[in-house]
């Protein structure tokens, strides 16, 4: 299940989305009670599911770095994302450069660490939300798209979420 932060830290969840080749993404920050500070669904162009999880986590640190906000913890849910941003596997050529820009805009204490799908439900859920985008939409505190209001109760009460068949 998704755990809070620490006391006065933040801490950015993402996850991406292919269906077909479309790419969608979707992110959330949350602080030591779990109140959502800022959240997105975004559509992006064609590609494939390394892409659609790294630009989500691009866009998602791009917003936190726009907003001053300063993340201590970032979470996904593909470890493959997490080897490679963390320089235990060569990234393809196709998400390199996105990485290395993730680098740049992340906070040098900040760790990025794969937690499973069960603790990612409501970035999950954005995400999915982000097919029916056009762009990217953000929401702040409690505007959360109606389709991610469980994912977000399961969250703060600590219940796994499980996708389903």
């Amino acid at each position: 299940n998704w755990q809070v932060p620490p006391y006065g830290s933040l801490k950015l969840n993402t996850d991406g989305s292919c269906i077909d080749n479309a790419c969608a993404g979707g992110m959330v920050v949350r602080d030591h009670t779990g109140m959502i500070i800022l959240a997105f669904s975004s559509s992006f162009d064609i590609g494939n599911s390394a892409e659609a999880e790294a630009k989500a986590m691009h866009l998602g640190l791009r917003l936190c770095s726009e907003r001053g906000l300063s993340i201590s913890f970032m979470e996904l849910d593909s470890i493959f994302l997490v080897n490679c941003f963390n320089d235990l596997w060569n990234p393809p050529w196709a998400i390199e450069y996105i990485l290395r820009d993730c680098k740049n805009l992340i906070p040098s204490h900040a760790s990025v660490s794969h937690v499973f799908r069960e603790a990612n439900g409501l970035a999950n859920r954005l995400a999915a939300h982000g097919h029916t985008c056009q762009g990217t939409f953000t929401f702040e505190r409690d505007a959360l798209p109606t389709t991610c209001h469980a994912a977000y109760q399961a969250d703060l009460l600590g219940q796994p979420q499980y996708r389903p068949p």
